[in-house]
């Protein structure tokens, strides 16, 4: 009886320290957000920032999200890329 008490504090105690062990963080790079219309033309950057923006019906948040989501999915395009890609997901998605 002692021993079977013995070992479930043992094992107890393997559960415990597994749960409390620090888990390491996956390392992701932490980027400036980089400015929105760098490196494109004005009025293409603004008609392509009021499409995606008139997709999302005016949800900045989301548009964010989005964006930042396909930066991490693709680094190193560029801002209009980036546009592109998220307006065209959009549009290939409510087809379906």
């Amino acid at each position: 009886m002692l021993e079977l008490l013995a070992l479930g504090l043992v094992i107890l105690g393997i559960v415990l320290l597994f749960n409390l062990w620090p888990q390491p963080q996956p390392s992701h790079r932490q980027r400036k957000p980089s400015p929105v219309f760098s490196g494109w033309g004005t009025s293409s950057a603004h008609s392509l920032h009021n499409k995606l923006l008139q997709l999302l019906r005016g949800d900045r948040q989301a548009a964010h999200r989005l964006l930042e989501h396909v930066r991490h999915l693709h680094p190193g395009r560029s801002e209009r890329w980036y546009y592109e890609k998220v307006i065209y997901d959009l549009q290939r998605d409510r087809r379906s």
